[in-house]
């Protein structure tokens, strides 16, 4: 797996923000911020490109996980279903494969992955 690099040039639309994004073959993070160099309000976590993609979507009032069902017309994905619990694995490998992606951002994601796990394992433990 390569090493996760920024892409430069990103589309940004100042109603929604700022927008930064880091990719490789199998991740996308996609932070948004309310302004350039202020606080994060969100982050998507893609992963399994180009096969068996899932999102993980944290926003500060909301987190999801779904499927991604890639829609060619349009060129972008459409999330559906709970794709269930995050893999450890998955986490390992997106440390692994850090690169650009800065020490503090890569920090936030995994805690919010591993939050959304206890959650989710709090959620379905029967009690």
């Amino acid at each position: 797996m390569t090493p996760i690099k920024q892409l430069k040039n990103v589309r940004q639309r100042p109603e929604e923000g700022f927008r930064l994004w880091y990719a490789n073959e199998y991740f996308d993070v996609i932070f948004w911020y309310e302004e350039e160099g202020g606080f994060i309000k969100g982050f998507q976590f893609c992963y399994g490109k180009p096969h068996s993609e899932k999102a993980f979507t944290w926003e500060t009032e909301s987190q999801s996980h779904h499927y991604v069902r890639e829609a060619r017309a349009q060129g972008t994905g459409i999330l559906r279903g709970d794709a269930g619990e995050l893999s450890l694995k998955i986490l390992k490998q997106l440390q692994a494969a850090q690169g650009e992606l800065p020490e503090p951002l890569m920090n936030f994601v995994i805690g919010k992955l591993l939050a959304a796990r206890e959650d989710q394992a709090r959620t379905t433990t029967p009690s």
